[in-house]
């Protein structure tokens, strides 16, 4: 009623991040908060971040799954499904976020790595326009302390920061010609079955069980976003 909204009690309101904030009423303007914006600014543990329009919770659990070993805990977290600000008080070595455009939209994760699955038009019946979107997916970048890029989506490849990019992804050029793309400490390419590591290869792709193109370009990516977190014992198992 008129007079809860006179006189605001809560400290903090947690809002689902499909709700437009130009909605709220002023009088909550300093109160209002999300589950991924007050797990952001607490978590005292590496993150590495994921957005994109597809692949990105294949990308996400796969990540996790390569950082997870015996005696290291990484949860996949986000928009995945499983709440973020419950994992500050959780014994974690490191985590792995799943972004929205929602949630990025009043978000800069201050993130170990992040990466962008790729860019197509998606939920613009949310945001106002597809540029909006384009800027949106691209918040996940500023904070990151690296980058991970796909040189196979044009739109993502053009948004990375160049002097940030730690690992490059590319199931389309060779090792040379990603290098000729862009300049990065690793890069993870495809070479007939194999996913290599700086042109050497590191993975045989005739074991995994879903080999279509789709499958492969998001393990690729997750040993992108991961590499020196995990080791190749971990990728082949």
């Amino acid at each position: 009623g008129d007079s809860a909204l006179s006189e605001p009690c809560e400290d903090l309101i947690f809002i689902s991040p499909t709700v437009k904030r130009e909605r709220i009423s002023a009088l909550f303007e300093d109160r209002i908060s999300s589950d991924a914006e007050f797990f952001f600014e607490k978590v005292p543990y590496p993150v590495f971040s994921i957005t994109g329009s597809d692949g990105k919770s294949t990308t996400t659990t796969l990540s996790s799954l390569l950082l997870s070993s015996r005696g290291v805990r990484a949860p996949a977290i986000g928009n995945i499904g499983v709440a973020m600000t419950p994992m500050l008080d959780a014994c974690c070595d490191y985590a792995v976020a799943e972004l929205s455009s929602f949630q990025l939209m009043n978000l800069l994760p201050r993130s170990e790595r992040a990466y962008i699955t790729n860019i197509s038009p998606n939920h613009l019946d949310f945001h106002s326009s597809y540029d909006e979107y384009i800027s949106a997916k691209a918040r996940i970048w500023e904070m990151a302390r690296q980058c991970c890029v796909n040189l196979d989506d044009e739109i993502s490849r053009g948004l990375v920061p160049r002097d940030k990019v730690y690992s490059a992804v590319s199931c389309e050029l060779s090792f040379e010609e990603a290098r000729r793309r862009i300049d990065a400490e690793v890069y993870i390419t495809l070479s007939g079955r194999f996913i290599q590591r700086n042109g050497e290869s590191i993975f045989d792709t005739d074991v995994m069980r879903c080999r279509t193109l789709h499958a492969v370009k998001n393990f690729a990516a997750a040993i992108a976003l991961t590499d020196g977190y995990t080791s190749p014992e971990r990728i082949n198992e």
